[in-house]
């Protein structure tokens, strides 16, 4: 009888306990999800949309110092359509150069 009684009061405490553990954990694990800057390249023809603005970029940060197209002229890859100021180039190339010659 005494065996029974606590066969019986183990079972219950494993059962309670299992139900207790179960509400506690989340059914799902949940991440914290931080967007990302994207940038696409691409190739192809590019058409405004009127009222659309389309952006032009380059690898180097300056200003125009001349434009070698005009506006609605036809462009293909590899054409060059603007040259930048290059005196802050010319000096960090000087600079670069110094710095070879010390070694």
């Amino acid at each position: 009888m005494k065996k029974t009684i606590a066969a019986i009061i183990l079972i219950s405490m494993g059962v309670t306990g299992y139900i207790l553990l179960s509400k506690t954990r989340p059914d799902k694990e949940t991440e914290t999800i931080i967007p990302k800057k994207r940038y696409v390249t691409a190739e192809g023809k590019v058409e405004a949309m009127p009222g659309a603005e389309v952006e032009v970029g380059s690898e180097l940060d300056g200003k125009i110092a001349e434009f070698f197209i005009e506006e609605g002229d036809w462009i293909k890859k590899g054409d060059t359509i603007a040259r930048l100021e290059n005196s802050d180039i010319h000096a960090k190339l000087r600079e670069a150069e110094a710095g070879l010659s010390v070694v």
